[in-house]
């Protein structure tokens, strides 16, 4: 696996922050930060981690005639203080892919930061604000963002993907922090584009970035419209969103009917 970093240019970079985005996370959140980050760099793929040692042959999905391959590509465009890496999550070699990425980080990126992006499902109304929650992984840099209303996140399971990341970035030191913004858990198949737009803003005050939200906000229009209408057919949904809204959660059976309800109406509207 000498080779499993392949690299088509060679970008003038000044110690960028790295940001790297998940595309199967929940939400498809990774997919929509990724999106409008790249377009305000006006980025292009200068570099991937060739994917064959990573991904198992069912990772590849199939659409109709359309096969979609496992991707792990890095992005540079008009600012050298700024890369992006985007990526499906490794099914094999864990610590061998973080290697590859955290070298390429550390030798060529010369990378003084990396932001990794995941989501916290929550019961959380979709009309509410989110909380963007973090894990860091050295105290210098918590205290640097000490002024972005960050909440440190307490997870009891398994540690996710962004965890060894982060851990590996320390015995390198390299700084780094996991972020987590709040996904409303019935928008977690169909997205939630204010969760997207939590993070996007954080990057866009820390980096002045000057991102385009126009789109991103008539997404979150459209969402509130179709959600207020379906409210008003239906009064149990109604009154399980008040609910939440009223900052009282649900029980598992509400939760089920609500998600089930709100996925079934988006998907048909």
């Amino acid at each position: 696996m000498k080779h499993a970093v392949n690299l088509f240019s060679s970008p003038d970079f000044d110690n960028p922050v790295l940001i790297v985005n998940w595309a199967d996370d929940t939400g498809h959140l990774g997919q929509t930060v990724f999106d409008h980050l790249n377009s305000s760099i006006n980025g292009s793929n200068f570099g991937d981690i060739e994917p064959v040692n990573f991904f198992r042959l069912g990772g590849v999905q199939v659409s109709g005639a359309v096969a979609r391959f496992p991707f792990s590509k890095l992005y540079s465009g008009n600012r050298k203080d700024l890369a992006l890496f985007f990526t499906n999550t490794p099914q094999l070699e864990h610590y061998e892919f973080l290697s590859h990425l955290l070298d390429t980080c550390q030798y060529f990126l010369k990378a003084k930061e990396i932001f990794t992006i995941n989501s916290s499902t929550s019961q959380v109304a979709h009309t509410s604000s989110r909380r963007l929650l973090a894990v860091f992984n050295q105290p210098d840099l918590q205290r640097k963002l000490r002024g972005y209303q960050f909440e440190n996140l307490d997870w009891e399971g398994s540690p996710a993907f962004d965890s060894y990341l982060i851990w590996l970035g320390k015995k390198r030191n390299i700084p780094a922090v996991s972020l987590w913004p709040e996904v409303a858990f019935y928008l977690s198949s169909t997205g939630d584009p204010r969760a997207a737009k939590t993070v996007l803003s954080f990057f866009n005050r820390y980096l002045d970035l000057e991102i385009d939200f126009s789109g991103l906000d008539r997404q979150i229009e459209e969402r509130d419209k179709k959600l207020a209408s379906l409210r008003k057919e239906n009064a149990q949904i109604d009154n399980f969103i008040r609910t939440l809204e009223m900052d009282i959660g649900l029980n598992e059976n509400e939760q089920m009917t609500l998600a089930k309800t709100v996925d079934d109406y988006l998907n048909q509207n």
